[in-house]
């Protein structure tokens, strides 16, 4: 049978297309299969709250950080930390999963925050450009996102109408028309 109508359920156009996969699995607890890429909650701030630098510094404690991506969902703050192996995301899962980031590298006006680790379905993240939200260690060519370098370069007033210096540790270089953060 066929008609010129979508198919639909509960009033919703319902598309179908074939899978890429051989069989339905069911991962009933997929962050406590053990993988290379950790999925950590920031409980307690804001987005703005914790950098890439900081989220970087702490989780690099552990071994080299490939990528890291940010954003936001309903359960809060998130990240995804891409380490080589799963012994190296394993241990740092172990040693700050429900633990919080050093008071030092909060803003003051946060006073606790705290990781909740598990593990990604991921295995390969997959940076676009490098901006505060998204970072590829491995890849010095990718470009910068260009609304996170207007942001550089255009001067930031305080609420008493002086230049304001940005603070990071990113340099944003550009040498023969080629950008690298």
């Amino acid at each position: 049978a066929s008609s010129s109508e979508p198919a639909q359920i509960r009033g919703k156009t319902v598309y179908i297309q074939y899978s890429n996969r051989h069989e339905i699995v069911n991962n009933k607890s997929p962050g406590d299969v053990p993988g290379n890429v950790l999925l950590v909650t920031i409980e307690g701030v804001e987005a703005g709250d914790v950098s890439i630098d900081v989220i970087h510094l702490v989780f690099s404690a552990f071994g080299f950080v490939h990528k890291i991506a940010t954003f936001e969902k309903a359960a809060g703050f998130q990240a995804l930390i891409q380490y080589s192996d799963v012994q190296t995301a394993s241990t740092a899962r172990d040693s700050l999963d429900g633990r919080s980031i050093p008071r030092y590298l909060l803003p003051s006006h946060v006073s606790e925050c705290y990781l909740r680790i598990s593990y990604s379905a991921h295995t390969d993240l997959n940076i676009k450009f490098q901006s505060h939200r998204s970072r590829d260690y491995t890849n010095p060519h990718l470009p910068v996102n260009p609304t996170a370098m207007d942001g550089l370069l255009q001067p930031v007033v305080g609420p008493d109408g002086k230049k304001k210096e940005f603070e990071s540790n990113v340099l944003l270089a550009s040498i023969e028309n080629m950008q690298y953060a």
